[in-house]
Order: structure tokens, then C-alpha cells, then sequence
């Protein structure tokens, strides 16, 4: 678990004390009340902390140092100028997807633990930590209407609920902070639940089991995909947004996909296959390029024809590809739509056991769609086995059984990856098989789903997901806010 301590504050209050030290390194007894903390969270299970600092920095830095004393891992980012409460979350590059943020002045005995917890029990977006209190006056209070006279309370008390400065928040929210914007905790927590539109994503279904009984199906949770019984094609569409605790409607209902989506929605994201297009006209329509099959855009329908109507184009994995495959791709772009922004991205690879891949003999598992049909030879897996130094990358087609070696006597580019092909359960067994009669000492797997949950792999296993980034100054975000405000269809 990660922790964010505010402890850049100026400490007016405390002067002239906080002439020479900044008030988290003033004593509570025998320690400083930011040590108290620190020592605070270890002993919930906080392993790494955030420290903000603005004000006499360095005394905070040369008494905490690196964490190591503590045992703990403590890193810093230092505030040019106050950025007040919230502000300097902006300035934090390697946040945890929750992570709990607290003044650094706070005496407690809260159980860290246990909050965490119920935050990430209940998928919030931000969770407050919040404490009753009582407040007496010693007036007897007039409520009036206008000049009329409409109650009488003697001495009234009234029970309230105060913020403590202790939080925790999903890494999302950090895009409601522009950067370097001074912020405090109330305003930007106010704007979470101001932009926290519900989203619900509509799509085709995938025709491989009982059409009838796919009609409209709905899926909120990862044990939806057991219910349905859905394949492993579909499981790669949808688990990571059911991660995201996004729901999801599929079907061949349109009607009736749009009727239930619209009476849960705020926002409805329609989420498109390869050259898919969707059965609802949007208000804004992104399409993104892969650099990797330059002509793919103009080759295929309706993939043209997406591309005429877009709003926003995004080339993807330019970092990857020779100069000439971007330049392709942006005059084909161009030919079909004149008006649309272009945005170059990379995907950032996020790899959970890197040190596991060096000097090690690996086995490449890719996306099935994506080296298959898509005609790829290889996939985000290769890209990591090769960065970070594996020995030896193994053709799996000799260890090959069933229906996967006949996935292999069809694709004849693959070489040195294996499909994640699952359409029934006789091709998921044999893939199961093969990986495991595959002799490799590690798997790397770079698959949307995880299949690890799925599969009973016998080997030590690096799991590789990856995340868009922008290349070069422009970002998504500032190009979406800019297009929702001339819309005027998005607060």
C-alpha cells in the first residue's frame, strides 16, 4: 500500500516555532509528529510513502532520508510555490491505482488498514475519512420565513461530520488537477463528484455461443464472464473494464441494449472492435491506427469509413515502427478526413516481474486476435522478452497439441509467440497443454485477460499490460475538454 504525506505547509500558526522547523518535524513527546505517522502507517502495512514538501525541505529530507531506517521506501516531490492541498498530487509520477493521502500534522489512532480497505471494498472513486462531532450554542435560535416567525429552538445542538485531512483516492481522479494548479482537498473533491458521470460501454457481441441467449447481456463484475460463459475472445474485450468497474451491455438487441444502458448512464461509451462501427451516432468518435499495419485504415470496411467520421485519430506504437509507416498512415488519414485532429501515442509497458525475464528462456504469449487474423508476427510479450534481456525466445509450434496446432498450420507467419486462442473449451484445454509441454523457463503473458485465472499454468509466470502515452506535448485529455466545451454537451 502507498501513502501521499502533505507536509509542505508554512505552519503560521505554530511561529514563531516553525521559524526553524517545519511544523511535521515538531515534537509530540519524543518524536516528531510526522515520525508518529510514519511509524503509524508501517505498522498497517503501508510500504511506500510520498512525502510533499515546500517549506524547509531539506531538514524534512535529511531526517527521513530514503525510509530505509524506518523500513519503508520514501521518495519526495517538492512544491516550487504552494500548490495548497490538493495540488501536489499533479506533481506525483509513480502513484498506485488507490492510494491514501493525509495531512502531515494529524495525530490519530485511526486504523489505516482498515480504511484503505473499505475504500477499495466499495470502488470509489475518493473516500473521506470523517469524524462526529458535536457543536452546543448558548443561544436560543429564531428560524424565520421572510420576517415571520417560524420556530424557536432553545440552545440548540447539532451533530456534524468534519473532515479529518486523511483520504484515499483512485488514481483517476489526478486528471481533474491541472498542472500545476493551486487546489485545496475541498474544491477538488468537490469537482470528483462533479465530473463523476457514470459510464456505461455498449458493443457487438462476439457470434461464438447461443445468439438468442445473447441478445442483451450485462455484465458489472468478472463472475458475469462465468455466467455468461463467455469465450476467451470475449474475456479479452471485456475484463479490463470490469476492472475499471465500468458495466458493460452486449448484444444483439440494439434496441434493448440502448433502452437498459440509457436508464443506467450518464455517459455511454461505445467500444469498438477491428474495424468495427457502431449501432448508435455519437457526438464525439475517436479512431485509432495501428502503426504497426500501415494501409490497414483504407484497406478494410468499414474502417474507412470510421475514419471520415472521426473526431479525434490516434496513431498507435509509433515507437515501434520506421518513419515511413507514421507517414503513410497520416496521408491515408488525411485523404479521408481533413478536419479531424491527429495525435501520435506509444504504449507503455507495464511489466509486474521484469528481473524474472534477464538471461531466462522464455515463452511469448500474445493476444489471439491481434497475431492471427490481425497478422502480426508478435505482440507486446516479444517486446518484453527482448527489452529486458531474455536469452532465448522459443518457437512453441513443436510442443503445439490439438487445436492450437492446427491455429499454427493456418498462421504460418507465427514463429516465435503463441496465440491466446480460446473460442470453446477443447481449444482452451489444448492451449493449457501447450504451454505447459513447452520447454521455457518463464511465461510471459501479454494478454488482455488473465490468464492466469483461466488456465492452470505450471511455470513462474510475468504478467505485461500496457498503458497509452502520449508523444509529445499534446495531451488526450487537453483535446477532449477543449472539444466537449464547443460541444456544450458535456459539464
Amino acid at each position: 500500500m502507498q501513502a501521499v504525506i502533505l507536509a509542505g505547509g508554512l505552519g503560521t500558526r505554530l511561529r514563531p516555532y516553525t521559524t526553524i522547523i517545519p511544523k511535521p518535524l515538531m515534537p509530540v513527546g519524543n518524536f516528531p509528529i510526522l515520525e508518529i505517522i510514519i511509524r503509524q502507517l508501517k505498522f498497517y502495512g503501508f510500504k511506500e510513502i510520498i512525502i510533499s514538501t515546500g517549506y524547509l525541505s531539506e531538514l524534512v529530507k535529511t531526517y527521513f532520508e530514503n525510509g530505509k531506517k524506518f523500513g519503508l521506501n520514501i521518495s519526495y516531490v517538492w512544491e516550487t510555490k504552494p500548490l495548497n492541498t490538493a495540488g501536489p498530487l499533479k506533481l506525483m509520477k509513480d502513484l498506485d491505482n488507490n492510494f491514501l493521502v493525509m495531512n502531515g500534522d494529524i495525530l490519530t489512532n485511526l486504523n489505516f488498514y482498515n480504511f484503505f480497505s473499505f475504500h477499495l471494498k466499495k470502488s470509489c472513486e475518493a473516500t473521506i475519512c470523517v469524524q462526529k462531532h458535536k457543536v452546543s450554542l448558548d443561544y436560543g435560535i429564531i428560524k424565520l420565513n421572510n420576517i415571520f416567525f417560524e420556530d424557536y429552538i432553545e440552545k440548540p445542538n447539532y451533530e456534524m461530520h468534519i473532515s479529518t485531512g486523511i483520504y484515499v483516492f483512485n488514481k483517476k481522479c489526478i486528471n481533474h488537477i491541472r498542472h500545476k494548479e493551486i487546489i485545496g482537498m475541498p474544491d477538488f473533491i468537490k469537482r470528483i463528484k462533479k465530473f463523476n458521470k457514470k459510464v456505461i460501454i455498449i458493443r457487438h457481441p462476439m457470434s461464438y455461443g447461443d445468439l438468442k441467449r445473447q441478445a442483451v447481456q450485462r455484465f458489472a463484475t468478472e463472475e458475469d464472464l462465468e455466467k455468461q460463459e463467455v469465450t476467451l475472445e470475449e474475456r479479452e474485450e471485456y475484463e479490463r473494464h470490469l476492472r475499471e468497474k465500468f458495466i458493460i451491455y452486449s448484444g444483439f438487441d440494439i434496441k434493448g441494449i440502448l433502452k437498459k444502458a440509457q436508464q443506467e448512464a450518464e455517459i455511454i461509451f461505445w467500444n469498438g472492435g477491428n474495424n468495427d462501427f457502431p449501432f448508435v451516432k455519437p457526438d464525439y468518435q475517436i479512431v485509432i491506427a495501428d502503426a504497426r499495419r500501415p494501409g490497414h485504415e483504407i484497406k478494410y470496411f468499414p474502417s474507412d469509413l470510421t475514419v471520415k467520421l472521426a473526431d479525434l485519430l490516434i496513431i498507435n506504437k509509433v515507437d515501434v515502427v520506421p518513419q515511413r509507416n507514421i507517414e503513410i498512415i497520416k496521408k491515408n488519414l488525411r485523404r479521408l478526413n481533413k478536419k479531424a485532429k491527429i495525435l501520435l501515442t506509444r504504449l507503455k509497458l507495464v511489466i509486474d516481474k521484469p528481473q524474472l525475464i534477464k538471461d531466462k528462456t522464455v515463452l511469448c504469449i500474445e493476444d489471439g486476435p491481434t497475431v492471427t487474423h490481425g497478422g502480426l508476427a508478435n505482440g507486446a510479450s516479444f517486446q518484453a522478452a527482448v527489452e529486458f534481456g531474455a536469452k532465448k525466445i522459443v518457437n512453441p509450434r513443436k510442443w503445439a497439441t490439438g487445436l492450437i496446432k492446427k491455429t499454427f498450420v493456418k498462421y504460418k507467419h507465427l514463429k516465435k509467440v503463441l496465440p491466446a486462442v480460446g473460442y470453446n473449451k477443447q481449444q482452451l484445454k489444448d492451449l493449457e497443454e501447450t504451454i505447459n509441454r513447452t520447454k521455457c523457463e518463464i511465461v510471459i503473458i501479454s494478454t488482455p485477460v488473465d490468464l492466469i485465472k483461466i488456465l492452470k499454468i505450471k511455470k513462474p509466470t510475468v504478467k505485461v499490460n500496457y498503458e497509452i502515452e502520449e508523444v509529445g506535448p499534446v495531451k488526450i485529455k487537453t483535446i477532449l475538454e477543449k472539444d466537449f466545451r464547443k460541444m456544450g454537451s458535456f459539464s
